[in-house]
């Protein structure tokens, strides 16, 4: 596997697509081009992205025996509520999540997760647990963008090729 941005991207211009497919299969495109006054080549490279965090996953929890409390910069409280609740065997109603601010992201926060482990460990402390995250632990979950290269190619056989086996897919020319 290829070790460093260059060799990324002289893979994904070398080796053969995996599959093909065509999404899209309307007029014809060599003669359109063939028309045209004035066209345009380029080749586009996109390096691979990791939609993360941006700082560490950071919650507070006190889990009591009437009521649960639960600070977090999540960005769904009412989904941390119900999956902290279900995590604990309690109602909903007795599991409070306030927000607090933290670091963003683009993509899934891992502060959902922290939320939930700060619990339980609350729960088997007897006590306030203060759990955070890290980068290393966050990254599995987040979404991430594999490297991709557009080159010029006759219109009608362009198509973007991506590293296999790292998700997600993506869709270009």
């Amino acid at each position: 596997m290829p070790v460093n941005s260059e060799e990324v991207f002289t893979y994904l211009k070398n080796t053969k697509s995996l599959r093909d497919q065509v999404t899209v299969n309307r007029g014809n495109p060599d003669a359109a081009l063939a028309q045209a006054s004035k066209t345009y080549e380029a080749a586009y490279r996109w390096p691979f992205q990791l939609h993360g965090m941006m700082g560490p996953s950071c919650a507070v929890a006190d889990v009591g025996k009437e009521q649960t409390t639960i600070y977090t910069g999540t960005q769904g409280s009412f989904e941390t509520r119900k999956a902290v609740a279900e995590l604990l065997g309690v109602p909903e109603k007795n599991v409070r999540v306030l927000w607090r601010e933290a670091s963003g992201s683009y993509g899934r926060m891992g502060a959902d997760d922290v939320a939930e482990d700060a619990a339980l460990l609350s729960r088997a402390a007897g006590k306030p647990v203060r759990y955070s995250g890290c980068a290393m632990t966050n990254m599995p979950g987040n979404p991430k963008v594999r490297p991709s290269w557009i080159w010029p190619a006759p219109a009608s056989t362009r198509r973007a090729r991506s590293l296999p086996g790292i998700l997600p897919t993506a869709v270009f020319l």
